[in-house]
């Protein structure tokens, strides 16, 4: 006669119950709670960028908000974002090294614009005029284009006057909906905290900028840079920041920084 098999201890069963409800537990507090984090601090942390960019944002670009300024409109830093997206060219330029040095030759302002003509010394040997554009709003200045400069084999606006001496970017500002909400928010952030390095920029105190080293990290490129200045020599850095969308990486002039040579 076949001895029927004997049913698993009720106790074995309830053990088996209770280690997959505590796998369930466990996997859905390391979602919520950003467990990768956790392990990362365990294990000496992860790379920074400058804490520019937060490695996962706290909101997203569909529910968050824009953080303006004091008296900042909308329009006003819709069109700071724009005026950097359609100046790509030239910004790529910086990032890549490309830039040894900037000459202002001349300041112009006009309500709360600023514009500076601009040289640029390349890395090759060779130069161009360009323009440096600049937006003021509360009392602060914020670095809004760089136009003109070489012509680059991708062309664009930013590009699309080759050697001439630059000129404003004029495309359409874009709606909150189809901007990156939370990296609009940290170029007004860290460009705010800038406030007083991009008034002498505006003001015509800066009179050339040299690049004297480049360091690239994640997701950032920082230039370090001498300001030779109408009143001292200034040294300091250049951060930009990017961010991918429309399956493009993208790169932005989030912030300038400033101290004297005794610091």
């Amino acid at each position: 006669m076949t001895q029927q098999q004997a049913s698993p201890k009720p106790s074995l069963a309830r053990a088996a119950i209770i280690l997959v409800l505590a796998l369930a537990a466990f996997a859905a507090a390391f979602y919520f709670l950003d467990g990768m984090s956790l392990v990362e601090d365990l294990l000496g942390g992860s790379e920074t960028t400058n804490n520019l960019i937060p490695a996962k944002p706290t909101e997203t670009t569909e529910t968050a908000t824009l953080r303006l300024p004091p008296g900042m409109t909308e329009e006003f830093a819709l069109r700071i974002w724009q005026e950097q997206i359609d100046s790509q060219a030239n910004i790529l330029k910086l990032v890549d090294g490309q830039v040894e040095s900037m000459t202002v030759s001349k300041v112009t302002q006009s309500g709360d614009r600023a514009t500076l003509d601009i040289a640029a010394q390349f890395s090759d040997g060779t130069s161009a005029p360009g323009q440096l554009g600049m937006r003021s709003f509360g009392g602060k200045w914020y670095f809004a284009y760089v136009s003109g400069m070489r012509r680059g084999e991708s062309g664009g606006l930013a590009d699309d006057v080759g050697s001439g001496a630059g000129v404003e970017p004029t495309s359409a500002v874009p709606a909150v909906a189809d901007v990156d909400v939370p990296l609009v928010n940290t170029i007004l952030e860290q460009q705010a905290t800038s406030s007083a390095v991009l008034e002498e920029y505006a003001t015509g105190a800066v009179k050339s900028v040299r690049v004297a080293d480049r360091v690239v990290s994640a997701g950032t490129v920082t230039l370090d840079i001498v300001m030779n200045e109408s009143h001292e020599t200034g040294y300091g850095q250049i951060v930009l920041i990017s961010k991918q969308f429309d399956g493009e990486t993208h790169w932005f002039v989030a912030k300038f920084t400033k101290r004297q040579a005794s610091q």
